[in-house]
């Protein structure tokens, strides 16, 4: 249950205790040479108490899921890592600062429609993924994977490399972490390079020493 069905639930029972108030100040004042307060005034006497009471708990609960939004907000805000929960209609319900920064996600959206906005492939001299492939469209069809890398592109962000886990949690949607590892990818093809131009040079001075003995 959101803050805003917990609002209008409030909202709704505010209202029908005003209501009940109502109602009481235009009952006839009971006879008490008859006995007893009419039935009627009794029953909305305590409908009025229970409206009350209710009013209390979901106000509690509504201040708790404040402070329970603010503290996963507050960590969200502070991970490095793209962190996108998404609810069984495929819209964000929530998103760390760094997938507002790095995707422009926001809470609210299509995560299947954020899919067009990125291309992704295994490298960037492959050709892109079919759509059915995205790691956006993967992990909305239920599909856990841990470590999925991909290289991603977007026309106002540029490239960069990925590694992607996808956490279903089934009916109620799931959770999808990324983390920006293009500092990383370029480490190891520098690595590669550099192995490369040694195994070159160690193949050269082989080709030189059998020259001079020939």
């Amino acid at each position: 249950m959101t803050n805003a069905v917990l609002s209008a639930q409030i909202q709704a029972l505010e209202e029908l205790l005003g209501s009940y108030e109502r109602l009481l100040r235009e009952e006839p004042a009971p006879n008490h040479h008859l006995g007893a307060p009419r039935e009627s005034e009794a029953i909305l006497e305590e409908r009025l108490r229970e409206a009350q009471r209710t009013i209390e708990e979901l106000t509690v609960s509504s201040r708790e899921f404040e402070r329970q939004a603010a503290m996963s907000q507050a960590i969200l805000g502070s991970l490095k890592e793209i962190v996108i929960v998404y609810d069984g209609y495929e819209r964000c319900t929530l998103v760390s600062q760094s997938a507002i920064n790095r995707l422009g996600a926001a809470e609210g959206d299509s995560l299947e429609d954020m899919a067009q906005h990125f291309l992704m492939a295994s490298a960037p001299s492959e050709d892109p993924w079919p759509l059915t492939n995205h790691l956006f469209v993967r992990a909305l069809q239920g599909e856990a994977f841990v470590d999925e890398q991909a290289w991603v592109y977007d026309r106002a962000r540029g490239s960069w490399w990925v590694s992607a886990t996808s956490v279903p949690m089934q009916g109620v949607g799931g959770m999808l972490l990324m983390r920006d590892i293009t500092h990383s990818k370029h480490r190891e093809r520098a690595n590669l390079l550099e192995e490369l131009a040694l195994q070159t040079q160690l193949l050269l001075q082989h080709v030189s020493t059998t020259l001079d003995i020939g």
